[in-house]
């Protein structure tokens, strides 16, 4: 069986067993892409994947298709868990991300920013003009097209003030490190 999106969401919503079933055969290999670019343990991806299929389960009726489509909202999902899981069994802290919707790749390692410092503080700082749209796209998990429209500004633009932004991290963070 196809579904629109529309009649998916519908579907979805109504419990429909065969409808999961769908959603899980369609979208499953891309969700699992965009975890395994955050984690690299197999046999954490796969309970990862379980747990966004879970989440997408639970979460399905405060799914909004005037704010982004299903793919994007699952997928910021799948990338939130995998962050997250990130986040409370790594050390360092931030991992090399791809958004694979957007096609930037952020090589945020290079930060090796203290447990003890307020990242959105240094972010600030350094990048006053380019704060929000950063905490946009890489805290709050909106696809660059979103915060692009948020921030109302050409998805281009956003792109690029979001590498500049970055270099400019890159560069102070490393300066910091050798300094130190």
């Amino acid at each position: 069986m196809n579904y629109t999106e529309r009649d998916l969401t519908a579907a979805l919503r109504q419990n429909d067993q065969t409808a999961f079933d769908y959603l899980y055969k369609n979208y499953s290999n891309s969700l699992r892409i965009i975890i395994s670019q955050i984690v690299s343990e197999e046999e954490k991806i796969a309970d990862l994947l379980q747990d966004v299929f879970m989440k997408i389960y639970s979460k399905i009726s405060h799914y909004d298709d005037l704010k982004a489509s299903l793919y994007t909202w699952m997928a910021r999902i799948a990338r939130n868990t995998a962050i997250d899981h990130y986040r409370k069994y790594s050390k360092r802290s931030f991992q090399t991300i791809s958004d694979q919707h957007n096609d930037i790749f952020v090589e945020a390692s290079a930060f090796e920013v203290s447990e003890s410092n307020d990242v959105k503080k240094q972010i600030a700082e350094v990048i006053p003009d380019r704060k929000r749209l950063l905490e946009m796209v890489y805290i709050e998990g909106y696809t660059f097209k979103e915060a692009a429209n948020q921030l109302d500004i050409p998805e281009g633009t956003a792109k690029s003030r979001a590498r500049s932004a970055l270099k400019t991290l890159r560069s102070v963070y490393n300066y910091q490190l050798k300094v130190a």
